[in-house]
């Protein structure tokens, strides 16, 4: 940033989420924006956001919204294409029901364990028809394994509860393939990619309203709701009542990702703003 002030260069900024002073970091972040957040921000040509939501990320930043162009993350569709459901499958057996799938870290901010009370709660005799399905959480423990795997355990669900860990581009694009729908339970996230990856491989998703990817309401790919337990819970219970539909819930959300979340057309988008709003002007 001092480089480019230095040389009077032009730039532009994406924050790409982290604007929010959220979780444990707000001691750094705070002091961070004092010593040089705020002039870096301030001082830029031009801003990208990746969501009508994060423009208003902006705002306490003193960032008229008219100023800030929104253009999406994109997804590398060449790693997307590992369709080998069986080496997938072989980490937890044949399961005789559906397979909901977490990918993400195991940070309270991506809501793991929002995922585990839901689907520990959908076992009631009130909600008999989870019984057969199975929930994988895949992802890297930044803290919370032996708390989440814990929670499992009390509620005697280790047969339908898989942690299996880290997963690498293929064996991701395996899980994607194979599974039958997507949880995305984060409290706070500027645009899911997972949700866009899973939605390019044909899974319907359910995420958090936080996500920045309610498209999947305007096209019918799944369902968005609440950053809670009772949201998280109900989705599920709306996914399963809709378990002949998710193969077309898939395909719609599918057919929006391969038109508008490619790294091709992103870079289109990208190469156009920078040509004509910020090096013209």
């Amino acid at each position: 940033y001092w480089a480019v002030r230095y040389l009077n260069k032009p730039y532009v900024f994406s924050p790409v989420g982290s604007l929010p002073i959220f979780g444990r970091s707000k001691i750094l972040k705070t002091a961070y924006n004092y010593i040089i957040g705020q002039a870096l921000v301030s001082h830029a040509t031009g801003y990208v956001a990746v969501t009508q939501k994060e423009v208003l990320d902006f705002l306490p930043y003193g960032v008229d919204p008219k100023r800030v162009k929104v253009i999406p993350n994109g997804i590398r569709t060449e790693l997307l294409f590992f369709e080998d459901k069986e080496e997938f499958l072989s980490k937890i057996g044949s399961p005789r029901g559906k397979i909901f799938l977490y990918i993400g870290r195991l940070n309270p901010i991506k809501g793991p364990d929002l995922l585990i009370d839901a689907f520990i709660q959908a076992q009631s005799t009130l909600n008999p028809t989870l019984d057969k399905d199975v929930l994988v959480i895949a992802g890297p423990d930044e803290g919370m394994g032996a708390e989440l795997k814990s929670k499992v355990a009390q509620a005697g669900l280790t047969s339908r509860v898989y942690f299996v860990g880290y997963l690498d581009a293929r064996a991701k694009s395996q899980a994607y393939h194979a599974c039958d729908v997507l949880v995305i339970p984060s409290r706070s996230e500027a645009m899911s990619i997972v949700a866009v990856e899973g939605g390019f491989c044909g899974l319907p998703v359910l995420l958090t309203n936080t996500c920045g990817f309610d498209i999947v309401d305007e096209v019918g790919g799944g369902k968005t709701v609440p950053p809670t337990v009772e949201g998280i819970l109900e989705g599920l219970l709306f996914m399963k009542s809709h378990e002949a539909e998710l193969p077309e819930i898939g395909r719609r959300l599918k057919e929006r990702v391969t038109c508008d979340f490619t790294w091709d057309h992103v870079t289109d988008e990208l190469v156009h703003y920078i040509e004509k709003e910020i090096l013209s002007s």
